[in-house]
C-alpha cells in the first residue's frame, strides 16, 4: 500500500509542477499578446479592421497555444493517474 502512496505523492507532485507551467504560459502569451498590440502597425500590415487584428495575433500566437494545449493535455493524463491510484488505495483499504 505505501508503494502506491508514495506513487500518488509523485503524481499529485507532477500535477503541481504541470499547473505552474500552465500557468507560466499564460503570462508569457498575455505579455506576448500585450507587447504585440502596441507595437504592431496594424495599418502597415494591412489589417484594417479588428478581425484582421484579431487573426494576426492568433496567428502569431499560435505555437503557444498549442503547447498550452498539450500542457492541458498532460494534466488531464496526470489527473486520470491519480484517480486510478485513489481507486486501487480504496480497494486495498477494503
Amino acid at each position: 500500500m505505501s508503494d502506491l502512496i508514495e506513487t500518488k505523492r509523485g503524481f499529485l507532485k507532477q500535477i503541481e509542477h504541470k499547473k505552474a507551467e500552465i500557468i507560466a504560459l499564460k503570462h508569457l502569451m498575455n505579455i506576448q499578446e500585450t507587447a504585440l498590440l502596441l507595437n504592431t502597425d496594424f495599418k502597415a500590415e494591412g489589417l484594417t479592421n479588428e478581425k484582421q487584428r484579431t487573426a494576426y495575433i492568433n496567428n502569431k500566437l499560435r505555437e503557444k497555444k498549442e503547447e498550452l494545449d498539450w500542457l492541458k493535455y498532460d494534466l488531464t493524463v496526470l489527473e486520470n493517474d491519480v484517480t486510478i491510484l485513489n481507486d486501487l488505495l480504496y480497494k486495498k483499504g477494503e
